[in-house]
């Protein structure tokens, strides 16, 4: 197996207005709430086109199921919401990440070399399009994803064969909807 380290750096949650809304301790309470919700995540066996933490759930379900826990909405529930069998196919990933990002508008395109906990890293395989999704951990260096090996589990900043290339970084734009 090929392995390709990332460059990536991880910066502290930044929510913009956040402190003068809730006070100083807010984008800490808000970490919590995301190192809760992974703990909840973790270990659950992947399955195609599955979304019940705990159960089973593939790497969109998990993604998605996991930004829905932190807001409050159920948004991964929706039918609209393509299972990862849609990014594995290189003429429909294209319209399967619109979907997504229309699901979860607002969505914003971050510089991937500066990430912050939750946002969504996108990969591939070399010379093809995207068919894997991840968040990105609280703390430095962890990547949270699911696959068919191993469910839902943290990993480091490197990707393995088939996910050599990173096609983009995205953040969620409503995160102040996060401290609830």
């Amino acid at each position: 197996m090929r392995v390709r380290t990332l460059s990536l750096q991880h910066e502290p949650l930044d929510i913009d207005d956040i402190i003068s809304v809730a006070g100083s301790g807010a984008n800490e309470l808000i970490v919590e709430s995301m190192n809760d919700v992974l703990s909840c995540w973790e270990g659950t066996r992947y399955g195609s086109g599955q979304r019940c933490r705990g159960v089973l759930a593939d790497c969109v379900g998990f993604v998605f199921g996991a930004i829905d826990d932190i807001d409050g909405r159920s948004r991964a529930q929706s039918p609209s919401m393509p299972a990862d069998v849609a990014l594995h196919d290189h003429r429909n990933s294209q319209v399967a990440l619109q979907a997504l990002r229309d699901l979860y508008q607002p969505v914003h395109t971050v510089d991937y070399r500066r990430v912050q906990p939750f946002d969504i890293l996108v990969v591939g395989p070399e010379g093809a399009g995207p068919s894997h999704v991840m968040l990105v951990g609280t703390s430095p260096s962890h990547l949270w994803h699911c696959t068919p090996g191993a469910g839902v589990h943290r990993a480091g900043w490197s990707l393995g064969t088939g996910y050599e290339t990173l096609h983009g970084a995205f953040r969620v734009g409503d995160r102040w909807r996060w401290l609830r």
